[in-house]
């Protein structure tokens, strides 16, 4: 089992000139608004799910949930959003959390098929699938 975390979205991002981020910092700089749409709770709703897998995953003895972060590399991405005018001129102008595709949801799914690559490789070197 795998879960991703959840990521807030860019407040502005309907402008026509908005590019990616160049860092983390960039993002809580210009685009994190404390109480739009409740996004600044998202942090604390992934620290809450990282601690329960982690408590469920000592629990067991192993880790039976993955937990996929990638709010790193997506809150770099303004640019990707339905909102976002050069990607969806059809698109609710206010909707600045979900993305199109292609887009930052392609590399969540290029992580998670990484991370199951490395999982299976360090599963077999300990002699799981013999």
């Amino acid at each position: 089992t795998m879960f991703r975390t959840t990521v807030p979205g860019h407040h502005g991002c309907q402008d026509p000139d908005i590019a990616p981020l160049k860092d983390v910092d960039e993002y809580y700089r210009k685009h994190h608004v404390s109480d739009f749409k409740s996004w600044d709770l998202i942090p604390t709703y992934n620290r809450i799910s990282k601690n329960m897998i982690e408590d469920y995953n000592r629990d067991l003895g192993k880790e039976a949930i993955l937990y996929l972060d990638v709010v790193p590399m997506t809150i770099l991405r303004p640019d990707g959003h339905y909102a976002s005018p050069q990607r969806c001129d059809r698109c609710g102008l206010d909707d600045c959390l979900h993305y199109v595709l292609p887009g930052p949801v392609d590399w969540w799914n290029h992580l998670m098929y990484s991370n199951l690559i490395d999982l299976y490789k360090l599963e077999s070197e300990a002699g799981k699938y013999t």
